[in-house]
């Protein structure tokens, strides 16, 4: 078993390096694993030279060289004799094995500490322990039962500074030396170590003082061991044995003092310090700026209530992830990420760690810094989109078609041109060497590009005005400046914006205004047109209705005469020839009606209001309801739409002639049923017609809306074929739309919709 598989816990502790009994370290084997000082110094060897070999050969060696000494052949005196002599006896510690891990290949092993006593009690004796105190690195100290300083090593007298006469009158618990405590506290005479170990019979272990030597204070890890007491009661003292710390004890205050500091740094700080071990997860440390950027308590890092990854975005938690425990000097820590706080709102932290080594080289763990970035990146996005808009600023004005200017009009009123294109010579031919823009305008437009300058500064609004430029090479020419105002730092106006030229523009717009007059003209000239036409079409009509009506009532008037008088003279064909007479007069009477109607609805121009459809609808079915009981019609009304936006004759018009159409189509049914329909639809009404006629094709659906269009013989169902037609006409009018639907036998359901 190699070194480096030694169980190091015992090897590592004070007890074994600074015990001034020789102590060695061994396997079930009685192998050597270790050798503390005490026992390198008995043996005068170097540790390599002790690990690994047998106990019984490291005794036997010892036995020859005192073989020697005595002037014998080595080999004469054994091992056992050689315990004999310097009354050396095994002590095992602890009395439970210690389980250190196997080498390659092996079980592991247990390992037991075997201490040698030795008893100085004869020559050979005497020389065993003079040897081992002279080489032990360890300061050794005997006192009397008394506490008189019997004896001191050269490694004691080294650490007071001073000689063994110098030495020889120092007792235990006098005052020639101050010990302190590691804070600083004096050390009393009765707690020091030789004392307390002799006063209490007991031995005191890892005793931290602080001594007043020569050299200035110095620091030591104490050890006393009272010496056996005898039968008689008395004893020989006490020893002392102690290692000098004072590198290492200056080197922790010194670690405590950088530590204060640092967290003083680390409190102070905004940003958050921390230390963590990926290889469990835990927290170290963290300084107190967690909270508030992560918003979780600190205490729940430490008992590991959360962990501070938890908190990170999921889109970005697996790449932190894998960067934190990725982490290799060659590779530091580093991440931007989001943190998602118990609040809900959102910052970004940038994250920075370093990995701190262990004595073997590993990954022990890893210090960092994270620092809230929400409005550094903010910044940094803001100066971004700052830079993108002045690029895109730059394109524009470098692709303008027209001239970028600036220009500032003083408190006094005199102004000047700030910023100008280069190309304000060649496209409006203004020098550069131009002042006052007003200077340039058509002295015609002066005045009132002024004014404009003036309202705008007042008012702060755009600048917009047109202008005549006079060019040197293409006359006059029109530009039109469209600007904004701002005021500068120092109350001045500027406006900033561009010119650009007009006269094509001017003059398609003079030519649309030419234009624009002659169609106007035309438009009055066909208005009168239609107007005089259209007072024609009302003469016509007058003429139409008085005209031809005059005869048809002389028609039937004489055929009535003839009918009521002269009905006795004559046979059954010559009355029904009067009946037939009498007939077509009214059918053509209807028919005159229904043709000035249908004129009248489409000369007329509607005037569109707001109106309640429900309120008028029920008053004309009101006004029919006799003739519908009378004929034994069931009409159903539902009237729940209470806004349209229709003329109320043109609705009447319309309501009167699909009732009208529904009542001639159920007539011949056992039971005749009209359904009327007032509902909300979209942005409007919906009234529908629905009745139990005999219905009609959907493919003769627009034929049925046609003037003189019929589907049914007029023997079946009398009419002109005119009502539809007068339907459609009256809901087109009105900015509406009616359809129809229906099946053979099904009856037929006309739908108007209005606007609302």
């Amino acid at each position: 078993m190699s070194v480096s598989e030694v169980n190091p816990a015992p090897a590592a502790s004070a007890g074994w390096q600074f015990s001034p009994s020789p102590q060695l370290l061994l396997d079930d084997d009685d192998q050597v694993l270790a050798a503390n000082p005490a026992a390198l110094a008995l043996w005068g060897l170097a540790e390599e030279a002790v690990v690994g070999r047998p106990l019984a050969d490291l005794l036997q060696a010892q036995a020859d060289g005192l073989s020697k000494l005595q002037g014998r052949q080595p080999g004469t005196e054994s091992a056992g004799e050689l315990l004999a002599h310097m009354q050396i006896g095994p002590r095992f510690l602890p009395e439970a094995p210690i389980t250190a891990a196997g080498a390659q290949g092996k079980p592991p092993a247990h390992q037991h500490i075997v201490a040698l006593l030795v008893q100085p009690a004869t020559r050979l004796g005497d020389w065993a322990g003079s040897r081992m105190l002279d080489n032990l690195p360890a300061g050794v100290l005997r006192y009397d039962a008394s506490l008189e300083l019997v004896e001191a090593n050269p490694a004691a007298l080294a650490f007071f500074g001073r000689s063994q006469v110098q030495q020889a009158r120092h007792r235990a618990d006098d005052d020639l030396h101050l010990l302190l405590h590691e804070d600083g506290r004096p050390v009393p005479p009765s707690d020091r170590p030789a004392v307390r170990a002799l006063r209490t019979g007991q031995p005191v272990t890892g005793m931290t003082i602080g001594v007043h030597t020569a050299h200035g204070l110095r620091w030591a890890q104490a050890n006393a061991e009272p010496l056996p007491v005898r039968e008689d009661g008395s004893t020989d003292g006490v020893v002392v044995t102690f290692a000098d710390i004072t590198g290492r004890v200056e080197a922790m205050q010194a670690l405590r003092e950088s530590e204060s500091r640092f967290r003083l740094f680390a409190e102070a700080s905004q940003d958050v310090i921390w230390m963590s071990r990926p290889s469990d997860g835990r927290t170290l440390y963290v300084s107190p700026a967690f909270e508030r950027v992560w918003g979780l308590p600190v205490q729940a890092l430490y008992d590991q209530q959360v962990s501070w990854m938890d908190c990170i975005h999921p889109d970005d938690r697996q790449a932190v992830a894998d960067a934190y425990f990725g982490t290799t000097l060659e590779r530091p820590f580093e991440a931007e990420y989001r943190v998602v706080r118990p609040d809900g709102s959102m910052i970004w932290v940038r994250d920075r760690g370093k990995p701190v080594l262990d004595a073997r080289g590993g990954l022990s763990h890893l210090v960092g810094m994270a620092e809230d970035i929400t409005l550094a990146r903010a910044a940094k996005e803001a100066e971004h989109a700052r830079q993108q808009a002045e690029q895109q600023v730059a394109r524009l004005v470098a692709t303008a078609p027209g001239v970028l200017i600036s220009y500032r009009l003083d408190s006094n009123g005199r102004g000047s041109v700030h910023i100008a294109n280069p190309r304000i010579g060649s496209a409006y031919g203004i020098g550069q060497g131009l002042h006052d823009i007003r200077d340039v305008v058509h002295a015609a437009d002066r005045s009132r590009m002024r004014q404009a300058f003036t309202a705008s500064a007042q008012t702060m609004k755009a600048f917009r005005e047109e202008f005549r430029v006079q060019h040197p090479k293409y006359g006059e020419i029109w530009v039109e400046l469209h600007a904004m105002p701002v005021k500068a730092d120092d109350g001045v106006i500027e406006w900033h914006g561009f010119m650009h030229e007009i006269t094509s523009r001017k003059r398609v717009d003079d030519e649309i205004r030419r234009v624009n007059a002659e169609l106007e003209a035309r438009v009055a000239e066909r208005t009168a047109e239609l107007e005089a036409r259209h007072r024609e079409m009302e003469a016509f009509t007058y003429s139409v209705s008085h005209d031809l009506k005059a005869p048809l009532r002389g028609i039937d008037g004489y055929s009535r005469l003839l009918e009521a008088d002269h009905a006795s003279d004559l046979n059954a064909e010559g009355r029904s020839f009067i009946e037939t007479i009498r007939k077509a007069t009214v059918h053509m009477g209807r028919l005159i009606d229904d043709l000035l109607a249908y004129s009248r609805v489409e000369r007329s121009r509607p005037t569109l209001a707001p109106l309640n459809p429900s309120t008028h609808i029920q008053q004309w079915v009101a006004e029919r309801r006799r003739e519908l009981d009378e004929q034994g019609v069931t009409l159903s009304l539902t009237l729940e739409a209470q806004h349209a936006v229709a003329e109320r004759d043109g609705l009447g018009l319309v309501m009167r002639n699909l009732l009208d159409n529904a009542i001639k189509f159920t007539a011949g049914r056992e039971e005749r049923v009209i359904r009327v329909a007032c509902e909300v639809h979209e942005t409007g009404c919906r009234i529908t017609v629905s009745d139990n006629g005999p219905g009609f094709d959907m493919r003769y659906h627009d034929r049925i809306f046609e003037i003189f269009q019929r589907l049914h013989r007029a023997e079946d169902y009398p009419g002109t074929g005119v009502g539809l037609a007068i339907v459609r006409k009256a809901v087109e009018r009105m900015k509406g739309r009616v359809r129809a639907h229906s099946e053979p036998g099904q009856g037929a359901t006309f739908v108007v919709e209005l606007p609302g």
